[in-house]
């Protein structure tokens, strides 16, 4: 199967390859990148039934599927890797490649899935995959995992085809958890979704504001409830290797830090995360923090 440079899927030895911890020399050359195993100890084995491309390039799928001819089961993919956006049409083309072959098409949503919408980025950007994954954001943070997809594959779990086995499948705790989250963002229209926009919003244009104020160099990108900050020159980050070759993340760790000393905690890779918890004084501290960072800067 096909994935993605700098996208994580989970540890199994089966796609733990050229994830976010993968420096653009082990990457190798563009046209064929190296899958780089993410840990120590994976079988070797694994690495010859993966193939690995860079993200938003629709001729780059195109080459691998029409080189692999029937080889290709599945493509998985992010539909928003690192709150990088796709490019208008790619993965309208990602489907219609898809189509054509008889591939899979997978989209991880354990990020986007039920942060950015009800029905995820594939409602957000709509294009509909044949399977997806979600997880932890649709039970308000308890442990949940979900796959959902076309009835002619979910089938092939129904009848025992394919194996689907988990010792706290249906935990009690987890889906009454669950319940409770997606009521609270299907209640009053929609009302959950527009408090992570408004929340999101008003953080990344503060950001922005701030890093003129301080004349930093400064990229804030992504849908609003997830988005992501880069100290860079560049216009705009396409791939997470644009993100590589162009973004200074020592001068984020500085910021993290600094951020970290007035008493608030960022995620890794310049990521943010909101939630309908945070509110608008929650929004003034973490700006007035980031003002006296930026400064130190």
């Amino acid at each position: 199967f096909s994935k993605f440079e700098g996208q994580y899927h989970g540890w199994m030895d089966s796609v733990l390859y050229s994830g976010s911890g993968a420096s653009t020399e082990q990457l190798g050359a563009y046209d064929a990148p190296t899958p780089v195993p993410g840990s120590a100890g994976m079988s070797p084995g694994t690495a010859e039934e993966i193939i690995i491309l860079p993200w938003n390039d629709v001729d780059a799928l195109r080459r691998a599927v029409d080189q692999h001819h029937n080889q290709i089961a599945a493509v998985l993919t992010e539909p928003i890797t690192s709150c990088i956006m796709p490019e208008p049409g790619y993965l309208e083309a990602m489907r219609e490649i898809c189509d054509e072959r008889g591939i899979v098409l997978i989209f991880d949503e354990v990020i986007t899935g039920f942060r950015i919408a009800l029905g995820g980025a594939q409602e957000l950007l709509g294009v509909t995959p044949d399977l997806s994954t979600f997880a932890k954001a649709m039970a308000g943070g308890f442990p949940m995992a979900m796959v959902a997809g076309k009835r002619d594959l979910l089938d092939l779990l129904d009848d025992g085809t394919a194996m689907h086995a988990g010792t706290l499948n249906g935990n009690i705790t987890s889906m009454s958890a669950a319940e409770a989250s997606l009521e609270h963002l299907m209640a009053d229209e929609g009302a959950a979704y527009k408090a992570l926009y408004s929340t999101g919003e008003a953080l990344m244009e503060g950001l922005r504001g701030l890093a003129n104020k301080h004349e930093l160099n400064l990229l804030v990108y992504g849908p609003g409830p997830i988005f992501s900050m880069a100290f860079t020159d560049a216009d705009r980050i396409t791939s997470y290797r644009s993100y590589r070759e162009n973004v200074d993340q020592q001068k984020w760790s500085e910021f993290g830090l600094g951020m970290l000393e007035r008493g608030v905690r960022l995620g890794l890779g310049g990521m943010w995360f909101v939630s309908t918890a945070h509110t608008r004084d929650d929004v003034e501290q973490t700006l007035a923090a980031a003002d006296e960072t930026m400064a130190d800067l």
